[in-house]
């Protein structure tokens, strides 16, 4: 009797090793520890009924993927939800405001739209650009030196290659600035329904400098606006 469980036991530690090595297994294992680690980031927290909620004030920069975007006339913080049950919680991210220095009007989060239209309308900012180029005025001088030559048969090593700027004529470039407003709404936090750990950005207008900001406090109204909000003091 002994030695037939002692035969199962062996071959359901073989296949729990198996298991252990698989693909999947070691995904899922990686993405555990990922989120454990993104969570632990959040030092500054408070539980309000079923929810807890942790903040980093991240100052204007939105940081995600190894990638980060300059979030101009913006406050940015980074907030985490996390529910104690996983049926399922209504969120709404006008339920959290921010007080700068103890600002009698705490301001609401803005639209990650209305902040990506802020970013590409940084496009029409005036920025020092280097431009070559010879004459008076508009008029500009482009020296020709004559025809270029064309192959004498295919594969013409004396065919001349095409300029730089004349391969990238041909190629779309994207948008540096249409790229951030698309990652700083993506990044956005949405809210909605939660059933487990969310987190992403809000972003609050704030055209001030961040050196003169002594206390900063995240108000969340997760009861209504009725009841006292929770204070998440960051500053």
């Amino acid at each position: 009797m002994c030695i037939p469980v002692l035969v199962v036991s062996l071959a359901l530690i073989a296949v729990f090793a198996l298991l252990a090595q698989s693909p999947e297994f070691v995904l899922r294992r990686q993405a555990v520890e990922r989120e454990r680690v993104r969570m632990e980031r959040f030092e500054h927290r408070v539980t309000t009924g079923v929810l807890q909620w942790g903040a980093i004030f991240t100052g204007r920069t939105v940081l995600a993927a190894a990638r980060s975007v300059y979030v101009r006339k913006h406050l940015v913080m980074e907030v985490l939800v996390v529910p104690s049950s996983s049926d399922g919680v209504a969120v709404n991210p006008a339920m959290l405001q921010l007080r700068v220095n103890g600002e009698q009007q705490p301001r609401l989060p803005q639209s990650p739209e209305l902040v990506s239209s802020f970013i590409r309308g940084a496009g029409d900012v005036i920025v020092p650009r280097l431009q070559a180029g010879v004459g008076m005025g508009d008029r500009k001088v482009t020296w020709d030196s004559g025809p270029r030559p064309g192959a004498r048969f295919p594969g013409d090593p004396r065919t001349p290659r095409p300029s730089r700027r004349e391969r990238d004529e041909g190629i779309p470039k994207q948008d540096p600035l249409e790229a951030d407003a698309a990652f700083v709404a993506g990044q956005a936090f949405r809210g909605g329904q939660i059933y487990g750990p969310a987190s992403g950005y809000l972003y609050f207008s704030g055209d001030l400098d961040l050196r003169k900001i002594t206390k900063l406090e995240l108000l969340i109204f997760a009861d209504g606006e009725q009841a006292p909000p929770a204070v998440l003091r960051l500053k």
